[in-house]
């Protein structure tokens, strides 16, 4: 039985490189620790949400239905402002406030930092979208790393950076042995502490 359950909040327009991205590691994951991850996708409406390349995918349910999961990982890319909605803001104060761990990825942040859930932490968005990032938010510490894990916060650049983001949560839970046999499994060996350092990564 899965322990550690991942709730994905999709976006309308969200990159799906990203969103498999992340999701890979759990399934990957679960092959050497019997079944320890679970994961589900929602919406703001509990509709089907299409990816920026046209794609829909199905969701479990709407924001009512989030519960209190082990992670939150709020997915956005394009126009994530559409999504900065009262219903949506308040599903991730909510989040915050009952202690989940609460990520998003490439520009997710900007939906956590609009609902205040980032002051005083260190976060990243996608490196196109940085400067504003920065501009809108400066009680938010932004950095031009791929992943920032900080507290109960984890964001990331997008693309090929959710891998990082999710192999530190799977590190974090079960070990890092762990995290390193799922990263061989996926042919992706760049470790952690270098992809912080590392700067404007599509």
């Amino acid at each position: 039985m899965a322990r550690f359950d991942a709730v994905f909040v999709l976006v309308p327009r969200f990159s799906m490189i990203a969103l498999y991205g992340a999701v890979e590691p759990l399934r990957v994951a679960n092959r050497f620790a019997e079944d320890s991850f679970s994961w589900r996708f929602v919406s703001a409406d509990g509709l089907p949400v299409s990816a920026s390349n046209g794609i829909p995918v199905s969701v479990s349910g709407g924001l009512g239905g989030i519960g209190r999961p082990s992670v939150a990982v709020f997915c956005a890319s394009y126009e994530p402002e559409r999504a900065l909605g009262r219903p949506m803001l308040a599903a991730v104060r909510k989040l915050a406030r009952s202690g989940v761990l609460t990520a998003a990825i490439d520009t997710g942040p900007f939906l956590l930092a609009r609902a205040g859930v980032l002051d005083g932490y260190r976060a990243t968005c996608h490196w196109e979208s940085l400067p504003g990032f920065r501009e809108s938010f400066p009680a938010v510490q932004v950095t031009e790393t791929l992943v920032e894990v900080d507290r109960d916060r984890m964001t990331c650049a997008g693309g090929s950076a959710a891998i990082d983001m999710m192999l530190a949560w799977i590190g974090a839970q079960l070990g890092q042995g762990l995290a390193v046999m799922v990263a061989d499994q996926l042919l992706h060996y760049r470790g952690r502490e270098e992809a912080r350092s590392e700067e404007r990564r599509v």
